[in-house]
């Protein structure tokens, strides 16, 4: 019985954590905590305060998660990846909006090393598989008064690793999934995902003008060729989806032949 307890552990750590990170095991610091508001909001004030770049905080739960247009991310105790990363980057706010692509590629590499499971990205921040969301993305930054760049980048990460004991919440039953159905499938689960989510992102982030995760990205894109439904500045539109350009937006063709290329939005899938 303590044979089994132990190979199926699952304990959040520095020391468990870093003994996954090969090279890379010095380059970050943790700071692992277990009820929090919202990592991205711990983290930001560390970036504030002037901490340097590589800081992670991670959290058991989070009760006040949220992702884009700052819908809730319901953050379960122990059954997911509740991390963010802050970055000090020195390219310009232009360039900075790759960086959840960047991530997107990096959490969807992750998440097949760990499990084999094929993912797909859903423009521009979802990691689904089988048809279900695995992970959200949310990245927040600080403009520099110096330049054109950034204070700091705050990259936030929440992975549905294990499906919640009760279930996923009501709200999100139909669209959730997790990596895993329970905790027993695999030894550390949870420190061997951050582990590898770090190690693929540092390895874009470093040569990051090079667009290394661009292929990537868009070959595990499930809206190429695909109807969507636009929502943005207020305006529904229906469009199909032509292609992901070299800048990682979104080039449309909308029903009156019109061609665009957006870089934000909310996007679904049409049923038409």
């Amino acid at each position: 019985m303590q044979k089994v307890l132990f190979k199926n552990k699952d304990i959040l750590s520095s020391a468990n954590i870093k003994k996954y990170l090969g090279d890379y095991y010095d380059l970050f610091k943790f700071d692992i905590r277990k009820t929090v508001t919202s990592t991205n909001t711990i983290l930001r004030k560390a970036a504030m305060a002037g901490d340097a770049e590589g800081l992670v905080v991670i959290a058991e739960e989070q009760t006040d998660g949220h992702g884009k247009f700052n819908r809730k991310f319901y953050s379960n105790y122990g059954s997911g990846v509740y991390m963010s990363l802050l970055l000090r980057p020195n390219f310009t706010a232009m360039t900075s909006s790759l960086i959840t692509a960047a991530a997107a590629t990096a959490v969807a590499e992750a998440i097949e090393d760990v499990s084999n499971f094929k993912t797909k990205i859903k423009w521009v921040n979802d990691i689904l598989i089988n048809d279900k969301k695995v992970c959200g993305i949310l990245t927040e930054g600080a403009i520099s008064s110096n330049n054109n760049g950034f204070d700091y980048i705050v990259l936030g990460i929440g992975v549905n690793v294990f499906e919640p004991s009760s279930g996923f919440n009501e709200e999100i039953r139909d669209i959730a999934g997790a990596v895993f159905p329970h905790k027993s499938s695999i030894s550390n689960a949870r420190s061997k995902v951050i582990a590898s989510i770090l190690k693929h992102f540092w390895n874009y982030y470093k040569d990051f003008e090079k667009k290394n995760f661009f292929e990537g990205y868009k070959k595990r894109s499930c809206l190429i060729n695909k109807n969507v439904v636009v929502t943005q500045a207020g305006k529904t539109l229906l469009a199909t989806v032509l292609d992901i350009d070299e800048n990682c937006r979104l080039v449309l063709k909308y029903c009156d032949g019109t061609i665009d290329t957006i870089s934000s939005g909310e996007m679904k899938l049409s049923k038409l």
